[in-house]
């Protein structure tokens, strides 16, 4: 992809990407590892650190801070060492009132609120976390662009029929996602139960990392589905993909999302998915054209719509075409291209 000369200045020599968090974060991985290629296929010089480079070079330098709301302590002084040597900073919210990490505290809220101030733009994943920081920090008003997250090629197919014939004849159901609750597995499994008592050979598999003890092992147990479910544990990328192009359908029963990557994967795959109206699946999936979308927390339309999906072989295939199609148009290098645009916007300030 070209950059569009006359439009902007790339004047950005240097972009250096950090994360207000922990830097081994599966997130900030995945965020970076599709982000920084792309940038980069635009001329821009992006990287993850060392810090020291940034300082050292001169015009057009840009911090970019991801974060979720938090940031540590060794991540602000970076942010406030740039800013000394006349970097520019974009901020980015990946997430905000996480359920997964406590509350912020009050010298973490000063925290961002100083950056958020300090910031020449602010970037979020989607219109309505725009709202919440709008309200929460209103300085972002003036400089806040919305940009979410993208999807690599590495997660596009081009199905043929026999893939398609693959999916019909397969018997497994995916779902992909952390072992916690705002994740919904619970909602899933008891949609499944549904489908399972008519359904006897379906089974479901849920790839990811449990942070809940066993918890929903237990609960699957409880409703009688020890054998018709495999939890396959802390899959990588590959595992994964494999798992969506095997799958006759894909389920998420989220009950909240800040952005929610896997359903974005699953779509780049091609997977016909039943999935609930949060994050990415609220903000581009439309219900009956490319998903079968469901309000959070109503098991008995999930378990309608996963129903559906299981018997009808030309739905999963529309709108398994459909999210893919739709995905094409959310890979890395249209959201490096928006994120140029925001660098360029910060330097002429």
């Amino acid at each position: 992809m070209s950059c569009p000369g006359p439009l902007w200045p790339i004047a950005t020599k240097n972009v250096l990407l950090l994360s207000g968090g922990r830097r081994d974060d599966p997130t900030y991985r995945t965020v970076f590892r599709g982000l920084i290629p792309a940038l980069r296929a635009l001329g821009v010089r992006a990287s993850t650190g060392p810090l020291p480079p940034l300082l050292k070079d001169r015009g057009g330098r840009v911090l970019h801070l991801h974060m979720a709301g938090h940031v540590s302590p060794e991540s602000y002084r970076d942010v406030r060492r740039s800013l000394r040597a006349d970097a520019r900073l974009v901020l980015t919210f990946q997430d905000i009132d996480h359920p997964d990490l406590p509350p912020p505290t009050r010298a973490e809220s000063a925290r961002v609120k100083d950056l958020v101030d300090r910031a020449s733009r602010v970037t979020v994943l989607t219109r309505e976390m725009a709202q919440t920081v709008r309200a929460r920090y209103p300085a972002a008003c003036p400089k806040l662009d919305v940009v979410g997250n993208g999807v690599g090629p590495e997660w596009s197919t081009t199905a043929g029929r026999g893939d398609w014939a693959r999916r019909s004849q397969s018997r497994e159901i995916v779902a992909v996602g952390r072992l916690s609750p705002y994740k919904g597995h619970d909602i899933v499994l008891l949609a499944f139960r549904s489908l399972a008592e008519t359904r006897p050979e379906a089974k479901l598999t849920i790839l990811g990392r449990d942070f809940q003890a066993g918890h929903y092992q237990k609960f699957a147990a409880a409703l009688g589905l020890r054998r018709r479910v495999r939890f396959a544990g802390d899959a990588g990328p590959r595992e994964v993909r494999a798992a969506l192009r095997r799958a006759r359908f894909v389920v998420s029963g989220s009950r909240r999302e800040t952005y929610g990557m896997a359903v974005l994967e699953a779509m780049s795959m091609g997977a016909p998915i039943a999935a609930t109206r949060t994050g990415v699946a609220a903000a581009i999936l439309r219900n009956g054209r490319s998903a079968l979308v469901s309000a959070p927390g109503d098991v008995a339309a999930l378990a309608e719509a996963m129903s559906a999906l299981w018997e009808d072989a030309g739905l999963r295939r529309r709108l398994g075409r459909a999210a893919r199609a739709l995905a094409a148009d959310h890979g890395w290098n249209k959201r490096a291209l928006l994120y140029a645009r925001s660098y360029a916007k910060a330097i002429d300030g």
